[in-house]
């Protein structure tokens, strides 16, 4: 059964107890890990099975997967810290914390949590095997064409687990379309966001009940309220970019 970690100082229970602050650093690594996984995809489609190329391949997709997972506690010689870990195990944790501060059972941060730890786990599994294969650059290439189904399979495997996370994401920032806080740094991500989920981006993925217009005046007047004046030029930034490119794509 799930519990309820303790708080932190009081000054920070308004973010704390609806994570506010977690999910923006969950959004930020889903973002990291899933550029990630695109360059591993675009390298995988073009060289994985060119047994001439496994050195430029291996390297690089190890430089990849660090980004990932880290780097193996083997090859630093102790645990990696937070601040070496990679983007899909940081993602990994924050979910897990997310769940864990739930005060009670919700399914989709459950199943958000298994898919990013599993994910996690795979893309250690995958760096594991890619290192073994770049220590070992003098296996003959019949050797070296059976590492390649353990390593296809792990690689599909990531990709499904990902492609979950990448449902889930959505569905749990819907609980969130009243949070001053969280729609300001997503519309900060807007790019970024729509480039994986496309668009429209609040109303058709995200589900937010409000029109562009009305989330405007809405963010804008929660700002006021709280004495944030100096960020009222960056709102309007935000969703004047946004409807100069929907006009644009309508001529």
């Amino acid at each position: 059964m799930l519990t309820q970690i303790r708080g932190p100082h009081p000054h920070f229970n308004p973010f704390y107890e609806d994570n506010s602050i977690l999910i923006q650093f969950i959004v930020e690594e889903f973002i990291q890990s899933h550029q990630l996984i695109f360059r591993v995809n675009t390298l995988i489609q073009e060289h994985l099975d060119s047994a001439e190329l496994r050195n430029f391949l291996s390297h690089s997709l190890i430089q990849l997967f660090r980004k990932l997972s880290g780097p193996l506690s083997q090859q630093e010689g102790s645990i990696p810290s937070q601040w070496t870990k990679g983007s899909l195990i940081k993602l990994k944790e924050y979910c897990r914390q997310f769940s864990l501060n739930s005060s009670h059972q919700n399914k989709r941060l459950i199943f958000l949590h298994r898919a990013a730890q599993q994910a996690g786990l795979l893309a250690i599994d995958c760096l594991e095997l890619l290192t073994s294969l770049y220590t070992n650059l003098s296996t003959p290439n019949s050797e070296y064409i059976l590492f390649l189904p353990p390593l296809k399979r792990s690689l599909y495997n990531l990709k499904k687990q990902f492609n979950q996370i990448r449902r889930y994401i959505p569905r749990i920032l819907h609980d969130y379309w009243d949070n001053e806080h969280v729609l300001y740094y997503l519309l900060s991500k807007k790019k970024l966001l729509t480039e994986i989920y496309g668009d429209p981006f609040f109303e058709k993925y995200f589900k937010w009940p409000n029109q562009t217009s009305e989330l405007m005046e809405w963010l804008i007047q929660r700002h006021q309220v709280k004495g944030f004046e100096a960020l009222l030029p960056s709102i309007q930034n935000f969703f004047e970019v946004g409807l100069k490119e929907q006009a644009y794509e309508t001529h």
